[in-house]
């Protein structure tokens, strides 16, 4: 299972397998998209639709032979959005997140991208401790708020 990861540019981390999502994991990243993120209100068809438009990246967490988590961000022309991260409740507090934005942050050096942004809501300090100690920056809080929360914004650049 490693070396056919491995081929799906899959990297181990502390027992953490991450690679690229494929269509077994649709359901899974739209159940927990649903969760974490009812705002965006995707769907199967649109997560699928994204992954194929090349433009939107979806990381997969699997510790075993179970999805654990996924990270998906986004290219632009001279920078990256990390627009979601989210882990399943029993797989919280095992290094799930934090190995999904260091590969995150190892596939955007590897496409040359020096700049990477996401959106924090401002009462989830767990999720801006993880991208602090992944050297992202607190930039400041949005004008707008998203699902009726404030929202900061972080930067790193690499």
């Amino acid at each position: 299972m490693e070396n056919e990861n491995a081929e799906k540019g899959g990297n181990c981390f502390g027992g953490i397998t991450i690679g690229y999502a494929n269509g077994r994991e649709l359901y899974p990243i739209f159940i927990l998209s649903k969760e974490h993120f009812p705002y965006a209100n995707f769907t199967t068809a649109e997560i699928q639709r994204r992954i194929e438009s090349g433009r939107v990246i979806y990381l997969v967490a699997r510790m075993g032979d179970r999805m654990a988590g996924y990270l998906d961000y986004e290219l632009y022309d001279d920078h990256a959005k990390i627009l979601g991260l989210a882990v399943l409740p029993e797989f919280r507090k095992k290094g799930v997140a934090t190995a999904l934005v260091r590969r995150a942050l190892e596939d955007l050096q590897k496409r040359n991208y020096h700049r990477a942004y996401l959106f924090v809501a401002k009462n989830n300090p767990l999720a801006q401790k993880i991208y602090g100690r992944e050297g992202f920056k607190n930039a400041g809080i949005l004008e707008r708020k998203i699902n009726d929360e404030e929202v900061c914004l972080f930067q790193k650049d690499f």
